[in-house]
């Protein structure tokens, strides 16, 4: 049975007042760290038997350290100010067994579907719609440059932290990526400003209320905006990351690709390998060469130096096609995890968070 927690707000309820979360010494508590390899998951796959399937992926392969796991804000907060937080409490009970770890992504941007995954009022004038269409036509990303908007995710962000943050098993909370997904020079000169202003407020408000928690902000573009994203998250004590793993791609490479070697034991890194990035080295519509897994890991390992990978778990399915999956485990397995458990990812305390709680 779900458990809903409602929060109640002022009618006037977007004047948002920030509470202070319960009080943690973060010095002597510090920050929860066990870096390394996340099985990253699809969601709304059919429960419980997709996650019965996963736990095996995790006890036969001791090099994982748990799950990335992807949480809708319309499902977390179904109306207004109720939450349901009974998948994420179902989730770290069944890791917590097996003394695994999870890692939230909050998702609020749809790419493959029409589906719009911010609670229905937010689809209203104040919010300016809630959301706004992307280039690719097939989905929507969130209107982070309406203040409303932003309001309404840090009080999201401050629930879950409140019940959430000094649990054991939750790793990092991981928001997505800063890309707008739309390109058009009218739309970056009326939005972009304050699109990236609300992504990084948010961000802040996520490291304000999960102080002894990693946060990671998946970076990609605007390129214009990455020495203010950058420096927003260095100086907030926030982690970077990104949603692909591309060898290839002349922008990334030139663009935010090129910060990771900077900040690499400064603050938390955590790369993401996505659904294409098992098909090509160069993403965007360019060549299926279909990298070997070893070339992604290394790639990471030697360019952008992650504390975190995030496999995605693309089996053969048919609208997957191949299975990637077997190809990452067949890789994993050739692993020595005794000599190097964090395969080949490194374990060290960030400056920007330190200390660390590695119990």
């Amino acid at each position: 049975m779900s458990l809903f927690l409602c929060f109640k707000v002022s009618a006037n309820s977007d004047a948002l007042v920030l509470n202070s979360p319960s009080k943690v010494n973060v010095s002597t508590v510090g920050v929860k760290w066990h870096p390394g390899h996340y099985i990253s998951l699809y969601p709304n796959q059919k429960e419980p038997y997709y996650f019965h399937s996963v736990m095996i992926d995790l006890r036969g392969n001791p090099g994982f350290k748990g799950l990335q796991k992807k949480y809708f804000w319309n499902k977390l907060e179904p109306s207004y100010g109720v939450y349901d937080f009974s998948e994420i409490r179902s989730d770290l009970a069944n890791l917590a067994r097996i003394n695994k770890r999870l890692i939230i992504t909050i998702q609020a941007e749809s790419f493959i579907t029409s589906e719009k995954l911010v609670p229905a009022y937010l689809l209203a004038d104040e919010y300016e719609g809630g959301v706004y269409p992307i280039n690719s036509g097939k989905g929507f990303n969130v209107a982070y440059y309406n203040s409303n908007v932003q309001n309404r995710m840090v009080l999201l962000l401050e629930a879950l932290g409140n019940e959430f943050d000094t649990h054991p098993n939750l790793e990092a909370v991981n928001l997505e990526e800063t890309s707008p997904s739309r390109t058009e020079p009218e739309w970056h000169r009326q939005y972009i400003k304050k699109h990236i202003n609300g992504m990084l407020r948010v961000a802040e408000a996520a490291k304000k209320y999960f102080p002894t928690t990693v946060v990671i902000q998946y970076v990609n573009y605007p390129e214009s905006s990455l020495p203010l994203i950058v420096s927003t998250l260095k100086s907030s004590e926030i982690g970077m990351g990104g949603p692909d793993t591309y060898q290839n791609n002349t922008h990334l490479a030139k663009g935010v690709y090129a910060y990771y070697p900077h900040l690499a034991g400064v603050i938390p890194i955590g790369m993401g390998v996505d659904y294409h990035n098992y098909q090509s080295s160069v993403g965007g519509g360019g060549p299926l060469d279909k990298p070997s897994i070893a070339s992604i890991h290394q790639f990471a390992v030697t360019k952008l130096k992650p504390n975190y990978m995030f496999w995605l778990r693309r089996t053969k399915e048919p609208a997957n096609g191949t299975n990637y999956w077997q190809d990452v485990l067949d890789y994993f397995k050739k692993s020595d995890w005794k000599h190097d458990p964090f395969g080949g990812l490194s374990n060290t305390c960030p400056s920007a968070i330190a200390p660390c709680n590695e119990n």
